[in-house]
């Protein structure tokens, strides 16, 4: 067996304020065959003291060179290279840090396909406290596998749009001797400096040589701070307009600019397992992924925005008590595929609901999954029966709840919904049923809020999908109606929603808004 290649994590500090982060990601790394350059810029010997620390309790080696002048942030890049030994560069600047896991996939990647001349990932934008942050257009995910991009191609779109969506120096490993031969102009093209988008610069030359394998896990922390000259520079538009202006006529200078109506798209293929490229538009693929990231922020923040305060859940338990106590709800989850991840996550959502403020029972007709709990939640299995429909007739005769649920394993309650529903049902004894809004998640993992209307019964005829699941049912009402009836398996809620309109009309049904 070859012995794994050696990595030169090569850091060219200045910055004192998060080195020690920066250094101790690197030590946590799962890869072994490592060795740490530090550069030193610093004039306070903070960042020489902090290296002697991490050279003694380091399982490899720390190499720590001070700079006796002041290089700037490309030269001492540049003599981090000089310094290092590795097969392949891994740079990790000093504000920035790596996931245990980062150096390991990023060879993996390189050592799997020769085509490959730097390897890169998606990347988490952290605050100044490491707090993560909504991604960026450039920080989306346009990819939902691993992939391998062709390098020249993804050139000649970088001519035409220079964002950056490869990713900052921290987030790339490539070979050293690739990184040498450019010298003193690695942030250069055809002799020009590229100012602000120098990082493009020099990976544009290294696509040059061969492709990008891009994961979509991301596997680097980016700082964004007020320590960092490119955040000061995105807090002065148009600074770094001469600099991209620059990048894009080299680029047509050196004739790496295919031009034509097709310089969008690029060729793109799976990292394992597809020697076919596929033409891809990844600049569409950026915008929808940055549009469905937003699109998920605002409907989590609808939600949280719905979660109660501690004063308004101290009312709200005044409220149930003064009518003698929350409703009791049956809830019964039917794990008919045997899906133990889709039924924890059914049951971690019931244990997230207010402990005391809600009174539940929950029963699971499907195998037993030891370990899982429902919170504060009353808990049963049962084994899952042909006829189930049947099955939870019989549930429903024998319990003792005032209303009940049927949900399915991998549906989940948001964290206040039941709460909510509770107090709308407590004054209402005409009540027969009601149904609430949600929150839809595509197999893609794609959500969007479902605002239900008041209940339409054309609606409910054209949408039955839409409309039918989920009804919380009087269970009284429901047993005097007969119950859910098996012949109708695909749609229990909507033929019984059916049936108690043709017994009893429309009159007692109720939708709770803005509650899911």
């Amino acid at each position: 067996m070859s012995a794994k290649p050696l990595v030169s994590v090569v850091i060219p500090a200045y910055k004192a304020t998060y080195f020690e982060a920066a250094l101790a990601s690197v030590c946590a790394q799962s890869y072994e065959h490592l060795e740490v350059v530090v550069c030193d810029d610093s004039r306070t010997g903070t960042i020489r003291e902090c290296t002697a620390r991490y050279q003694e309790s380091c399982s490899f080696p720390v190499r720590y060179e001070f700079n006796e002048s002041l290089r700037g942030e490309l030269f001492n890049a540049i003599e981090c290279i000089k310094v290092a030994s590795g097969k392949y560069i891994k740079f990790l600047h000093d504000d920035d840090v790596l996931h245990p896991e980062c150096v390991a996939q990023l060879v993996a990647a390189m050592e799997s396909d020769p085509s490959v001349a730097m390897a890169s990932s998606r990347r988490r934008l952290i605050d100044s406290d490491g707090v993560p942050q909504p991604d960026a257009l450039a920080t989306s995910l346009p990819f939902a596998t691993d992939v391998v991009i062709d390098g020249k191609e993804l050139t000649s779109l970088l001519a035409d749009h220079s964002l950056n969506f490869i990713g900052e120096p921290s987030c790339v490993l490539c070979r050293r001797e690739d990184l040498l031969a450019l010298g003193d102009g690695l942030m250069s093209l055809n002799g020009c400096l590229i100012y602000w988008v120098g990082d493009l610069a020099m990976y544009v030359k290294l696509l040059q040589k061969g492709n990008l394998a891009l994961l979509k896990q991301p596997l680097t922390d980016f700082r964004v701070s007020l320590q960092q000259g490119s955040q000061q520079g995105r807090d002065k538009p148009g600074i770094g307009n001469q600099g991209h202006a620059d990048f894009k006529r080299t680029l047509r200078e050196l004739g790496w600019h295919r031009g034509g109506l097709d310089n969008h798209l690029v060729s793109v293929r799976s990292l394992y397992g597809g020697d076919r490229f596929e033409p891809v538009d990844i600049l569409a693929a950026l915008r929808q992924s940055y549009a469905k990231g937003v699109a998920d922020r605002q409907i989590n923040s609808w939600i949280e925005q719905r979660v109660p305060s501690p004063i308004q859940l101290h009312l709200m338990e005044g409220y149930l008590q003064a009518g003698g106590g929350a409703p009791s709800i049956g809830i019964i989850v039917l794990d008919l595929a045997a899906d133990a991840q889709a039924l924890a996550r059914t049951l971690h959502s019931l244990a997230a609901q207010p402990q005391g403020l809600v009174q539940l029972k929950v029963t699971v007709l499907g195998h037993e999954a030891p370990g899982l709990v429902a919170g504060g939640a009353e808990l049963h299995f049962a084994p899952v029966q042909a006829n189930y429909a049947e099955q939870v007739n019989r549930l429903l005769q024998e319990d003792a709840c005032e209303w009940c649920v049927l949900v399915r394993a991998g549906d989940e309650f948001t964290p206040s919904g039941l709460l909510v529903a509770s107090l709308e049902l407590l004054p209402d004894p005409d009540c027969r049923a009601v149904f609430c809004d949600g929150v839809l998640r595509e197999a893609n993992g794609d959500t969007g809020v479902m605002l239900r209307p008041d209940f339409n019964l054309d609606y409910l005829l054209s949408f039955p999908g839409v409309l039918a699941r989920h009804w919380i049912f009087r269970r009284r009402v429901l047993i005097e109606a007969g119950g859910f009836d098996g012949a109708y398996a695909r749609a229990l809620e909507f033929e019984l929603i059916l049936r108690l309109i043709n017994q009893g009309g429309i009159d007692g049904f109720g939708h709770i808004r803005n509650c899911c």
